[in-house]
C-alpha cells in the first residue's frame, strides 16, 4: 500500500507543478490510441462509490478546458476534466516534461506542449 501511495504522490506532485500549462494526454488501451489536449488548471483526486464496472473507484482528475484530437479535427471535451483511473497502477515514471502511468486499463503518457 505504501508503494501505491508513493506512486500517487509522485503523479500528483508532477502534474500539480504543470498547472496553467497546456498538456497532451495520450491513452493507449486495447490497441486504440486516443489523444487529448488540455489546458491544465488543477489536479484533484476523485473517489467514487458507484457499483459498476465502468466507473473507477479512484481516479486522478485533470481539470481544465480541453479537446479530443481526431484525424480530421478536434472536438471539445464533454466535461472540463479528464479522469485517469488509478486502482491498479503497474508503473509510474516522471521527469521534467513527461509522465507515464501504466494501469490495468491502459497506458497514459502526459507531456507538456
Amino acid at each position: 500500500m505504501n508503494g501505491y501511495k508513493n506512486q500517487i504522490n509522485a503523479i500528483q506532485q508532477s502534474l500539480s507543478s504543470w498547472g496553467g500549462q497546456r498538456i497532451l494526454i495520450t491513452k493507449e488501451e486495447n490497441g486504440d490510441l486516443d489523444q487529448t489536449i488540455l489546458n491544465l488548471e488543477r489536479v484533484e483526486m476523485d473517489e467514487n462509490h458507484f457499483i459498476d464496472d465502468y466507473t473507477p473507484d479512484h481516479s486522478i482528475q485533470l481539470v481544465g478546458n480541453g479537446q479530443t484530437v481526431f484525424e480530421h479535427g478536434n472536438m471539445p471535451l464533454p466535461y472540463q476534466s479528464y479522469d485517469i483511473p488509478i486502482e491498479n497502477i503497474y508503473k509510474v515514471s516522471a521527469d521534467q516534461g513527461r509522465i507515464l502511468i501504466r494501469t490495468d486499463r491502459g497506458t497514459y503518457t502526459i507531456t507538456t506542449i
